[in-house]
């Protein structure tokens, strides 16, 4: 199974694995190795089997969770952040909740910071990822992305809506970050290198489950 694949995968004893990792974040870390794996079943090439996660949509999915991160770093260079947001964007897909992330990061003009800001607007849930990379710059398209996010927040006022759900890839401490106050009165998860633990997942998961029951609740 997805579990016994994963320990071969990584040369861990299947026990150990069986025990120490759940399978829905097995299957998710296999989905993302799967993009330059071929798994075999046998020994002939027509036993080979790829598994292909499927790319980011270019329109967002209504409802979807909308990811945000710093797409160059200070020196104006792709970020080890855009591979990790891909990497969660991934891992989220697997699990069947819709996602959406700016991939190209081509984006510009005010047609464009109109389409996100509309995303924004109608995405379930805004996922920032917090980094080194988005504490060495105080300035970016990301972190007007912050700022729309917590310019929402205010339709949510007096209720427990979770709609902001920052991430922390790396070793950046949540009481010193240069991030909006309104991140702080969320619940952070830390992912090291977009690895996201199994409570996590259950986490995300769960908060998708009840805002899908609600919209449906509120058309009803």
């Amino acid at each position: 199974g997805a579990a016994e694949a994963g320990a071969a995968i990584f040369g861990i004893p299947v026990c150990t694995a069986l025990v120490a990792v759940s399978t829905p974040y097995l299957e998710a870390v296999i989905r993302l190795l799967a993009r330059k794996i071929d798994i075999f079943e046998g020994e002939d090439a027509a036993d080979r089997k790829t598994i292909i996660i499927p790319k980011s949509e270019s329109v967002m999915p209504p409802g979807a969770i909308f990811i945000s991160y710093a797409r160059t770093n200070k020196d104006g260079e792709v970020s080890d952040d855009a591979h990790i947001a891909q990497r969660i964007c991934d891992t989220l897909q697997f699990i069947e909740v819709d996602v959406w992330l700016d991939e190209a990061g081509l984006g510009e003009g005010d047609e464009y910071e109109k389409k996100i800001q509309r995303y924004i607007r109608n995405c379930s849930i805004f996922m920032p990822i917090i980094s080194q990379t988005t504490e060495q710059r105080t300035e970016g398209f990301f972190r007007k992305e912050w700022y729309w996010a917590v310019q929402r927040l205010f339709e949510f006022t007096g209720t427990n809506r979770k709609f902001i759900m920052p991430i922390v890839i790396d070793d950046t401490p949540l009481e010193t970050a240069k991030v909006p106050d309104e991140f702080r009165k969320f619940q952070w998860t830390v992912a090291p290198q977009g690895m996201i633990d199994p409570a996590s997942i259950e986490f995300i998961r769960a908060t998708v489950r009840d805002l899908r029951q609600r919209g449906k609740g509120q058309e009803s």
